[in-house]
C-alpha cells in the first residue's frame, strides 16, 4: 500500500519506452490506478494515445497523418507489423512529409468503443534496430519476455546480435544463478522462434550500451 501522505493517483501515463503487458502488470500491481499509453516523439510530440477503453491508441489525425508500411514502403495490413511513417498536419514552417520514424507498430481495423473518431494502434512494438528476423522471415520485437530470458536463472544481462538469418549471437552477463542447463534453454528458445538458427552463447562481463547511451 502506498504511504497515507501520498495522495491518491487517477491514472498514470507511460511514454518513451515499449510497454510490453509484464511491464504494465508490474506498474498497475504497484499503484492503485489505470496506466495508459502514449506514443510520441521529439519531431511530432504526442501522436497517439490509450483511451478509457480500448488497449490500443488513438491517432491525433487532425495533427498527424500516420502510415504503417512493410519494408518495400507497402502498406500493411490491420495486425501486421510495419514501420511507423508521419506526415505533420501543424508543422507550417518546415513539415516532416512521410517521415521514417524507426518505430514498429500494428494497426488496427475499426473504431473504438469508446466513441471516438480517431484511427487505432493495436500496439507500439519498438524500435526497427530492435528486431529479430526468423528464417521464415517473421519479424519479432525484442522487449518481448521470452527474447529477454523469462523464467530463465541465472541472466543478468542479455544482449542479442543478428547478423544473418542463419546466426544469432547471445551475450549473456550471468550471475550466479548461470548454470549450462541456462544456456540449453535459451539456445532451444531462440532456435524455436527464429526458425532454427545457429544460435551462440558468449558469457560476458559486461555489455556497454549503444552510441545513443541505451
Amino acid at each position: 500500500m502506498l504511504p497515507s501522505a501520498v495522495p491518491s493517483i487517477a491514472g498514470i501515463i507511460s511514454s518513451a519506452e515499449t510497454l510490453t503487458p509484464e511491464y504494465r502488470e508490474n506498474i498497475e500491481s504497484v499503484f492503485p490506478c489505470r496506466l495508459f499509453n502514449r506514443y510520441g516523439s521529439r519531431e511530432f510530440g504526442v501522436v497517439a494515445q490509450q483511451c478509457e477503453v480500448s488497449p490500443g491508441l488513438h491517432v491525433f489525425s487532425d495533427q498527424v497523418h500516420v502510415e504503417i508500411l512493410d519494408p518495400e514502403g507497402r502498406p500493411c495490413a490491420p495486425g501486421e507489423m510495419g514501420e511507423i511513417v508521419i506526415t505533420d498536419l501543424t508543422n507550417r514552417v518546415m513539415p516532416f512529409i512521410r517521415y521514417r520514424t524507426g518505430d514498429m507498430a500494428r494497426s488496427r481495423e475499426g473504431a473504438c468503443e469508446c466513441g471516438r473518431p480517431f484511427p487505432l494502434l493495436e500496439s507500439v512494438e519498438g524500435r526497427t534496430s530492435e528486431l529479430l528476423v526468423g528464417r521464415n522471415g517473421r519479424l519479432f520485437s525484442c522487449p518481448g519476455p521470452r527474447f529477454y530470458g523469462s523464467g530463465i536463472p541465472g541472466i543478468h544481462q542479455m544482449q542479442l546480435v543478428q547478423e544473418s538469418l542463419d546466426e544469432l549471437v547471445v551475450n549473456i552477463v550471468p550471475d550466479g544463478d548461470w548454470t549450462p542447463a541456462s544456456e540449453e534453454m535459451i539456445v532451444a528458445r531462440m532456435k524455436e522462434l527464429l526458425g532454427d538458427p545457429g544460435v551462440v552463447v558468449n558469457l560476458v562481463d559486461s555489455i556497454p550500451p549503444a552510441p545513443s547511451g541505451k
